[in-house]
């Protein structure tokens, strides 16, 4: 069984044949297909046969059936390399937005490692300074003391020798 593409029924009610004769009925819509035909007869210098008519005439729906079905891929394949170009192109702005943002995070770690990092050297060694004078005058203040306490035992034993 033979399927016409243009109606979807089956070609031999498309092309009814007239049995025992050389002539076919074509639809309305094969006035184009009958010129082509009667060309290719022409130029083989002989009639076709019923066959070889439904034969052309189906394998050319067929083709444009097949063209038909790669147009859809065609289509199919574009809106899949669309969807492609807009997933690299959102990939692309967010590399681009996220390049920003190393830009900024590398600026900041340059201002943490230039000013903080000077400015808390310069601090450490402040109170190491702090520290040392405060270490002098806890030694003097020490020395002070001893001295005082030896000042106060020696007047105590002045005074008790003297009694």
């Amino acid at each position: 069984m033979v399927t016409n593409y243009r109606t979807g029924a089956d070609a031999s009610e498309a092309f009814p044949l007239a049995h025992g004769a050389q002539v076919m009925e074509y639809s309305a819509g094969d006035v184009e297909d009958n010129k082509l035909i009667e060309d290719l007869e022409h130029r083989i210098n002989r009639p076709l046969n019923d066959d070889e008519r439904v034969f052309l005439l189906t394998g050319e729906q067929v083709d444009v059936a097949i063209r038909a079905d790669e147009l859809e891929l065609q289509k199919k394949r574009l809106n899949d390399l669309q969807n492609l170009f807009g997933l690299i192109k959102d990939l692309n702005s967010s590399v681009h937005d996220s390049d920003e943002k190393m830009k900024e995070t590398q600026k900041k770690v340059e201002t943490a490692t230039e000013d903080y990092i000077a400015t808390g050297t310069s601090s450490l060694a402040g109170a190491r300074d702090h520290m040392d004078a405060i270490r002098r005058k806890k030694r003097i203040s020490i020395g002070v003391g001893i001295l005082v306490l030896i000042a106060v035992v020696v007047v105590i034993i002045v005074l008790v020798v003297k009694k």
